[in-house]
């Protein structure tokens, strides 16, 4: 159980499973680190566990889901935003999986895959467009007011 109550079922860790929600917004719930930041180096990371896991809600999936980062860069963003930066009254972290570099071939695995953004409060009910809304509103809604993208 997460601390909204609800269970979680599904799991995402491997690229094959984080790619059922490619492109598509996903609200945060809650970030767990397993490793930590400090003087600007990763403490405390095994070689063979993720850095940390995010709960979410995403409308592509069926029920609160536990994804797990296994990129230092996605960690290092996610801890910004979390730990150093501070989520703020009235705000809201919404994530993208993105498949990175599709043009690297086997090597795409090795990107980051995760634009982070620190939204407006609600700005998930958004996703995708209503139907009543102008782009321009939508744009207006979704803006980040802060966003982290993958660099290679």
């Amino acid at each position: 159980m997460d601390n909204t109550g609800k269970s979680s079922e599904i799991t995402l860790l491997k690229d094959s499973e984080w790619e059922r929600i490619e492109g598509t917004a996903c609200r945060v719930i809650q970030f767990t680190p397993f490793a930590s930041i400090e003087n600007g180096k990763i403490k405390n990371a095994g070689l063979s566990k993720p850095y940390c896991a995010v709960t979410i809600e995403c409308k592509d999936l069926p029920s609160i889901t536990t994804g797990y980062v296994t990129h230092k860069i996605d960690f290092q963003h996610l801890w910004a935003v979390f730990k150093i930066r501070g989520v703020k009254e009235g705000e809201e972290v919404l994530i993208f999986w993105t498949y990175g570099d599709r043009h690297a071939g086997m090597f795409s695995a090795v990107f980051p895959k995760l634009v982070i953004n620190v939204c407006h409060k609600n700005a998930y009910e958004y996703y995708p467009m209503p139907d009543k809304m102008s782009i321009q509103e939508w744009l207006n809604a979704i803006h980040p007011i802060l966003e982290l993208r993958p660099s290679k």
